[in-house]
Parts: structure tokens; sequence; C-alpha cells
């Protein structure tokens, strides 16, 4: 139940630890696939996530389950496993490709096909500015990566690994219309038990557990990590929206990409053993800067006056 009096304080400081926790995670995951193949490490981590889940939906003791009975949810169900896994399996191999800067840029695609899904299929408004703002996010993507473009025509590294990325974004948005399609039936965490109970059986006859066990104290940090950020920043997302208007946490949430840039310098500098830092010019920066402007030009709607 969303408080009648908001504490808007309160709002902006949990929008921003979410937005640093989604900007860490790309690290996290980068970690994780230096030791696993991608099927291998998203088992591992919805394993670790469905036990994350299932403790915060019991400690809440708030999730009614009976909409399950309806076969209409479930279907929605069944898009938002499938959407979620793929996204999350897609953007291992392409972050394994390129690096957590250049992947959390492209992921600000995700958002932006959300709202054009919502336009089509639930007949929202899409303003002038959210036009423009979703040819600004085009823009900083161009400028971000002006100095890769030409890895596009490189099917085996760099440039595969950003079609990957670019190709993510829309299975994200098909898990996120079929969860907005759900609103008032199942909460999003409940929505994740499932999908991270589904990943787990469907993956684990194809993951490579003696890969797993082989793993030194990092990886196993690494994985443990990748689920506490999980469980974590969602927490503070609905502790988010529950505090301020989703409008305004969207916007804060458009900053996640600057977030992975600057903690990825940071990690590097104090860890260069582990995490390898992602030069990028003036012109890259003025990009990340461009994609961060349109998404925020895409997220807040326009009030209009009363």
């Amino acid at each position: 139940m969303i408080p009648t009096e908001r504490n808007w304080s309160r709002g902006l400081l949990l929008s921003f630890v979410t937005a640093a926790l989604w900007g860490g995670m790309p690290l996290v995951l980068k970690g994780l696939v230096d030791y696993l193949d991608p099927l291998t490490a998203t088992s591992y981590r919805y394993f670790l996530c469905l036990l994350g889940n299932v403790a915060y939906v019991l400690i809440l003791r708030n999730s009614s389950w009976k909409h399950l009975r309806n076969r209409r949810v479930l279907a929605l169900v069944a898009i938002c496993i499938a959407g979620m896994l793929i996204n999350n399996i897609l953007f291992l191999y392409g972050l394994r490709l390129t690096g957590p800067g250049a992947s959390q840029v492209i992921s600000q695609l995700g958002p932006v096909m959300l709202l054009l899904g919502s336009v089509l299929i639930f007949r929202e408004a899409f303003s002038s500015r959210q036009w423009l703002g979703a040819a600004l996010v085009v823009t900083g993507l161009v400028l971000f990566f002006h100095n890769r473009l030409t890895a596009l025509h490189d099917l085996d590294g760099y440039g595969t690994g950003m079609l990957i990325l670019m190709i993510a974004p829309v299975f994200w948005a098909a898990y996120g219309l079929a969860q907005k399609k759900m609103t008032g039936l199942l909460g999003p965490q409940q929505v994740l038990v499932m999908i991270y109970g589904a990943g787990t059986l469907l993956l684990l006859p194809i993951a490579s557990l003696p890969a797993i066990a082989a793993m030194n104290i990092n990886g196993h940090l690494f994985a443990l990590g990748g689920m506490v950020v999980t469980v974590v920043s969602y927490g503070t997302f609905n502790g988010a929206l529950a505090q301020w208007e989703a409008s305004r946490v969207s916007a804060i949430l458009t900053l996640t990409p600057l977030f992975t840039l600057l903690i990825t310098r940071v990690a590097a500098f104090a860890r260069p053993d582990l995490f390898v830092y992602e030069h990028n010019d003036a012109l890259s920066w003025l990009g990340a800067g461009v994609v961060v402007l349109g998404s925020l030009c895409v997220a807040v709607p326009r009030y209009r006056r009363r």
C-alpha cells in the first residue's frame, strides 16, 4: 500500500542507491563470466537469486498467488520468464565480448523499447518530446561507440557483442510489457521468484556443475554479489516507488550508465587484476551523456498545468 504522504528525500536516496546498484551489476556479471560460460553463469546466479527472492517474499508476507489460477495470467508469466531469461543470457554473451560500460549504455534501449511497445499495445500517448528523447538515445549510442562502429564488421569479437546487446533489450521489453499487463495481479517480486525458479530448472541440465565447483573464492563471491545486488536493488526500487513519483524515480535511474562507467574506472584502479577499464574519449563520454538525456526525456512524462 502506497502511503498518502511521501517522503521525497527518502525516495531520492533509494533511487540513487538503485541506480548505483544497477550501475555496478555489469561489473559483477563480467567477473562471473570470466569463470563460467554465460549459460552456466545464468543458471548459478538464478539459483542464488531464487533463494534470495523467496526469503524476501516470505519476510514481506503480503503476497497473494490466487491469480495464478487464471490461464491468461499464466501466459503472461510465461512471457516474463522467456523474456527475462533470454535477455539475461544474451546480455552475458554481449558483456563477455564488450565490457560493463558498453553493455549498460546499450541497455538504455530497453526502456525506450518498453515505452514504444506501450504505445503500440496499450495505446499510451507518446509526446513529441519523448520521440526526441528516443532519437537522442540513438544519437548518443552512435557517439559513444563512434570509434568502435567499424567493429560491427567484425563478427568474431566486439561487433558481435554490440549486436547481441542491441537484441537483448527486445526481450527485456517483452518482459516489461507482460509485467505491466499483470499490474494489480502479481507483484514484481513474485514474478521474479517464478522467473528464477523456472530459469534454474531449465538451465540446470545444460549447466556445467563441475565448472561451478572448480571456481575459486573470487568466482563464488561474484555470483553471491550478483544475487545480493539483484535482491537489494529491486527492494530499493520498490521502496523508491512507494516514497516518490514513478516519473522522478525513472529520471534518477537514467543515470545508471554513468554510474557503470564511474564504478568501472574506480574498480579497475583499485583491482586491475580483476577489472579492466574501458578507455572512453571525450566524444564517448558526451555520447553517454546524450543517452542519459534522451532516456530522461523518454522516461519523464510532461505534466499538464491544472
